[in-house]
Formats: structure tokens, C-alpha cells, sequence
């Protein structure tokens, strides 16, 4: 059991055989090129070996493993230091007990042997055993949470700079409420926010109470910043509206929904655990192609995209140890759909043995089809902010919030916000997002802040840019579940 992700079909056993046969296929293979090598190689050179090759396939199948719940990080640790320790053993030359204490892994291991030997020689609870788990408060039930779309703008004037303040949503969590926002600063200060003062803004809700904002956030390009605006002391729940104040200009924002809540389906098992690691490895594969931007029109003729090779190494090694785990069905499509992927943009030493089909997923199939024009739209995407909000439901332990969307000279940031639920992994779901027009687009995690209590804000990247169209669809996969809906947007 992984946090809260039903594995029930993965063999833990098996994915640990497994991974210590990986370890001794890659041991004897270092073995035979240091021999081949001649003379007699010393322990760092056997590590530095290690490392430039070797490492490399153990640690990407240990990746996969661990992140479908087949094998724990404990486990990998412990298999990594027998690796390392078989690899001093079979040396000819003469080493150091401290060369070899060296390796952080191997003083793990060790720590954990010696902590087994003093529970068995002590048992739990006596003197000189490992103390027993500190007590705490009952866990949360379930994850509170609300989330309202703002979409206002509020004009910003400074001594050194001025622009415009948008305010996306609202969000009030167990780590506070904050407002999710984007500033447009023009002016001769530098580019350096420590330098530009809001002038202190402050907030009074409908109950009469009192609330000081702080920013906190960074630059998404030279005159643009997004971030998030907190309200000090928290709020109470129920709060129906607050007037901000910044700068002297105060504006009145309802907290209450005009709207009605987007409709959201869940669909449960909709890929095994095996699958949803590898769509999220296609993911990353079209989030690293290079985009044939405007600002690139230009340079038309020079222009050569590097291919995301470093993606794919090894995926034949990732698609056995998946299988061999009992993560991925043999009968599986994806890892053909990958092997497409992979050929359709040049890619030919993936190592997938399943042969090449042409039924693509629609997101593949349209992101693929994009990237293969390779010419800019009729039209720039054009700059803007849209308020959104929607709370997902819970996803393997965690729910996701969108909290609004814009679009930026650097391309286009979904805003989100993660609350992880006890005994499970902060990982966002993977995000696909299909525009208005029909076009599918990727997402990969840009800038994340954490939060208290297991939470965190995330500002995500969409490829391509997203046009400003009315609504947008959002299609959120775990391991567990896949999320639909279709959230509107009034864009500024």
C-alpha cells in the first residue's frame, strides 16, 4: 500500500527481485569492463564507473518501481548498498573501511542494521530499544477547502513603478486564505520587487474584521509577477465578501459564487498504475519539445529541435520491471503507443520491444500532429487573465484545486493549489488540458511553493500557449481515478 493507491495488483516481491537482478546484471557488467580496463582500478574509479552508466538504468527502473507502489525507498536504498559494497568486495586492489563509509546509502543501510539488532536485543519499548512514535492529534477526516473565482483587476501605482493587480481566486485551506494573483509592473525599478512597495495593502470583511496582505511569489518574466497575496490572521469560513485596499484604491470582492459549480466526472481504474507512469513519461516527452514560437519565425531556417532522447533511454528496461511487478498487463496498449511516440519524432533507441500501432490516445494524437506542423498559429495567443476555480475531487490522497489561468509573453500558467490527505504522497495528478477549439495540451509543474500541513501552491506550465477561448476542459489522471471538467473563463 502506497498512501492511499489501491495496488492490490503489484507483486512487492516480485518488483524486489526483480530490481536486485538489475543490480547484478549491472555489477557484473562493471566488473567486465573495469577487467577489460587493465590494471587495477581503485574504489573511486569503480564508483565514478558506477555512476556514469550503471547507476543510471538501476536508478530509472528504482524510479518507476517506487512510483507505482512497488517497491519502498527503504528497499531501493538497501539494494543500491549491497550494490555498492559488492562492487569494493571484488576490487583487487587494497581500500579503506572509510572510503566506503564514505557512500550516504551505505551509512543507511548500516543504521538500519544496527537498529533491527536493538529492537531483537531489547524489544520495543525497553531501554536501549527505538522509542515509540511521538503522540499527536487525531488526523483529519478528509480535506476542507474552498475556492471561489475572482477575475478582477485592481490598478497599482507606485513611486518607481505601476501596472495592474489581478486577482484570479480565492482560496481558504487548512494553511490559510490567500488570493491567487498576477502583477504587471512597467516603471525604472529594476525588475527587483524587494525594491516596489505595495504600500501596505489590507482587506476588511463583511463581519468587520481586519486583515494585512503579504505577497509572496516571483518573476515569470521581466515585467510580470505572480504569486500569491495572504491574509493575516486567517479569516473566518464564511466570509461573503472583503474590500481590499492597495494603494489607496479599494475594491469590493464577493467571495460568494454567481455561478453554478462546474460538473466533475470521476472515473475509477481508468489505467492501471503501469499505464499512468508511462503517460506521465509521455507527457514529459511533449512537454520538452521545442515550440516553434513566433519569436522564432525569424530564425526558420537555423531552427533544429533537439528531441527529448534522455526521456526514452531505457524505456524497454522501465516496461519489463513494470511488468515483471505485475503493474502493467503484457496485453497493455500504452507501451506501444509509446514505442509510436518515440519513432514519430526520431527517437529509435527506446528499447520498447512492442511493436508500433496508430491507435494514439486523442491528446497524443493531437499534441504529436502540432508538434509535427511546426508552424505558429494564424494569430498570438493572446495575453490575459482568467479567474477560475474548481476543487477536484481527491486523486490518490491528494485534491487538487484550479485556481485560475494566464496567459503571459512566456506562454500560459495554470494556477493550482494541492491539499494531501494523512499517510499519502504529495504528488500533483498528471494534467491534460484540451482548449476550446479542440486542441489537446500538456502540462509540466513550473514553480511550487509548500504550505503547512502538507499542502502546497503550484504554478504549471501549458504546451502549446493556450488561447483565450471560453472554457477550457481539464483532465486530471492518478493512479486510482481520472478527473473530467469543463471550467469556464472570462478572461481580462
Amino acid at each position: 500500500m502506497r498512501g492511499l493507491v489501491d495496488n492490490w495488483d503489484v507483486d512487492c516481491e516480485r518488483a524486489e527481485t526483480h530490481l536486485r537482478r538489475v543490480a547484478e546484471a549491472e555489477l557484473r557488467r562493471a566488473l567486465a569492463e573495469q577487467a577489460g580496463h587493465g590494471g587495477i582500478p581503485s574504489l573511486e574509479q569503480l564508483m565514478a564507473a558506477r555512476h556514469s552508466q550503471h547507476d543510471t538504468r538501476f536508478t530509472r527502473i528504482a524510479r518507476a518501481l517506487k512510483a507505482v507502489g512497488a517497491i519502498e525507498a527503504g528497499t531501493v536504498e538497501a539494494v543500491q548498498a549491497d550494490f555498492e559494497l559488492a562492487i569494493a568486495a571484488r576490487q583487487t586492489g587494497s581500500f579503506q573501511s572509510a572510503d566506503i563509509l564514505q557512500r550516504a546509502t551505505i551509512r543507511r543501510q548500516m543504521a538500519r542494521q544496527l537498529q533491527t539488532t536493538k529492537q531483537l536485543k531489547y524489544g520495543p519499548g525497553k531501554p536501549g530499544g527505538p522509542a515509540g512514535a511521538a503522540g499527536g492529534g487525531a488526523a483529519a477526516d478528509g480535506i476542507a477547502g474552498r475556492v471561489v473565482p475572482v477575475g478582477m483587476m485592481v490598478p497599482v501605482d507606485g513611486e518607481i513603478a505601476r501596472g495592474e493587480l489581478y486577482l484570479l481566486s480565492y482560496a481558504h485551506t487548512g494553511a490559510g486564505a490567500r488570493f491567487m494573483i498576477v502583477m504587471q509592473l512597467r516603471g525604472l525599478w529594476g525588475g527587483d520587487l524587494g525594491h516596489f512597495d505595495l504600500d501596505g495593502p489590507t482587506a476588511i470583511d463583511d463581519k468587520g474584521n481586519s486583515y494585512a496582505l503579504g505577497f509572496s511569489g516571483g518573476g515569470h518574466s521581466g515585467q510580470e509577477w505572480p504569486g500569491e497575496l495572504t491574509l493575516e490572521p486567517e479569516p473566518p469560513p464564511d466570509i461573503r465578501w472583503l474590500d481590499l485596499t492597495i494603494g489607496g484604491i479599494v475594491r469590493r470582492v464577493p467571495l460568494e459564487a454567481t455561478s453554478p459549480r462546474p460538473e466533475v466526472t470521476l472515473t475509477p481504474h481508468a489505467h492501471s498504475a503501469g499505464e499512468h507512469y508511462l503517460n506521465g513519461i509521455a507527457a514529459q516527452i511533449f512537454a520538452g519539445l521545442p515550440v516553434f514560437t513566433h519569436s522564432l519565425r525569424h530564425h526558420a531556417p537555423s531552427f533544429r529541435p533537439v528531441l527529448a532522447n534522455h526521456l526514452t533511454d531505457g524505456l524497454g528496461d522501465i516496461i519489463t520491471a513494470l511488468q515483471s511487478a505485475g503493474a502493467l498487463s503484457p496485453l497493455s496498449p500504452v507501451p506501444a503507443q509509446l514505442a509510436t511516440l518515440c519513432e514519430s519524432l526520431g527517437i529509435t533507441d527506446h528499447g520498447i520491444t512492442a511493436p508500433p500501432t496508430r491507435d494514439l490516445p486523442d491528446p497524443w494524437l493531437n499534441l504529436l500532429t502540432h508538434y509535427h506542423r511546426r508552424k505558429p498559429d494564424a494569430a498570438v495567443p493572446g495575453t490575459g487573465y482568467a479567474g477560475a476555480a474548481v476543487m477536484l475531487p481527491e486523486l490518490d490522497g491528494v485534491r487538487l484545486s484550479i485556481l485560475g489561468v494566464h496567459n503571459g509573453p512566456d506562454g500560459t500558467l495554470v494556477h493550482v493549489h494541492a491539499s494531501v490527505l494523512p499517510d499519502a504522497d504529495l504528488i500533483l495528478p498528471l494534467l491534460w488540458i484540451r482548449d476550446e477549439g479542440g486542441r489537446w495540451h500538456t502540462t509540466r509543474s513550473s514553480q511550487v511553493s509548500k504550505l503547512p500541513g502538507g499542502e502546497m501552491t503550484a504554478r504549471i506550465e501549458i504546451f502549446p500557449s493556450l488561447p483565450r477561448g471560453a472554457w477550457i476542459e481539464v483532465l486530471a489522471a492518478g493512479q486510482s481515478a481520472e478527473v473530467r471538467t469543463e471550467i469556464p473563463l472570462t478572461w481580462r
